[in-house]
This record gives C-alpha cells, structure tokens and sequence, in this order.
C-alpha cells in the first residue's frame, strides 16, 4: 500500500469516526424506537450522514493529496494552484455556495493540508500513525498543524454558516462536528505520540 492509499484511508475512517460520534451523542428519541423497523430509517439515515459527512470531510483533502501527487511529479507550484482553485469554484458552483470569502477559507485549508501531506509523503512508515509521528519528530509540532487546521476549518465552516443565513440548526450540526473533530484529534495525538507508542 502506498501513502496516498494509507493517508486516504486514514482520513475516510477519521471522518467516519466522528460522523459515529456525533450520532453517539444525539440517540434516537424514546418514540423512535416504539415504532417496528423503524430502527431500519435510522440505520439509513446514519448510513446517508456518514456519506455526506466523509465527502464533505474529504473534498479538501482528496484536492490537498492531488496536489502533492502533481507537484511531487514535476508541475509548477502557480499551476497546481490555479487547478485546484478552479476545482474548489467547480465545486462550490452546483451548491450556490459562490462566495469569495468561502472559497478563500477552502484554498486556505487546502493549502495547509497540501503541505501536512508532502510531508507525510516524505516520512517513512507503514501506517499512518508511524508517518505522522516520522515527519513531526516532536509531538507540539504536530499539535501546532492541528490547530492551524482547526482555524482553518473553523473559517470554512463559518463561511458555509454566513452563505446558509441564520439557520441555527446548521450551526448547531456544524459546531458539534467541530467539537468531535477536535475530541478525535485529541486522542490521535495521544495515540501517536504516547510514550512507548
């Protein structure tokens, strides 16, 4: 298995995880589970989040890992970004999510998880714990990227909030996600970073 591979599948269980996590804490209503087969609907709605959630988790990511590949095989830095900008526009098009700002916090993301990537790349390993503890030697700066990524995050999911209006139940969905992705990365970094691990 390649790094690309293990780097995508790490990232794809990452999200699933946090998809699980945020149904953890939203269980089912008492009512819900009265009604025979309906456990059927919610295995199908946990089924259809999960879908969404990982496409939405890895849309920046998948983008991040095509410019490594690209530029790890000759293309120019202005190039590959001119790509991948056109990518997050093409994107973000079909949705009516058209906003400057939306899109500066995207490429901001993308850039940050380009340069994560091209290190994890360059490290060795068989998985990814063993990659990203190669390529940060020292646990704070690994702790560093993750909350340059958490900023960075934080603003696209801010901008997402601002483009769907005042809705509260969207930023109520986006900030639990946010806080299962920080509980997550929490205890990746532990996990890597453990003494003996």
């Amino acid at each position: 298995m390649d790094h690309f591979t293990r780097i995508t599948a790490a990232e794809e269980q990452f999200a699933k995880e946090v998809v699980l996590n945020v149904f953890y804490l939203r269980p089912p209503k008492l009512w819900q589970s009265l009604i025979p087969g309906m456990f059927l609907f919610d295995f199908l709605r946990r089924g259809r989040a999960i879908r969404r959630y990982t496409k939405k988790y890895m849309f920046p990511r998948t983008l991040a890992l095509v410019a490594v590949r690209e530029l790890s095989s000759g293309a120019g830095a202005e190039s590959v970004a001119h790509r991948i900008e056109q990518r997050i526009d093409a994107e973000l098009q079909p949705l009516q999510l058209p906003s400057p700002t939306l899109a500066r916090a995207y490429h901001r993301l993308v850039d940050l998880l380009t340069s994560h990537y091209s290190r994890l790349i360059r490290a060795r390993g068989e998985g990814y714990d063993e990659l990203v503890r190669n390529a940060y030697p020292a646990a704070g700066e690994y702790e560093n990227h993750l909350k340059q990524l958490a900023a960075a995050e934080s603003d696209v999911d801010r901008a997402v909030a601002e483009m769907a209006g005042s809705g509260k139940s969207l930023g109520e969905e986006l900030q639990l996600e946010a806080n299962q992705v920080a509980e997550r990365r929490r205890k990746v970094l532990e996990r890597i970073f453990e003494p003996g691990g």
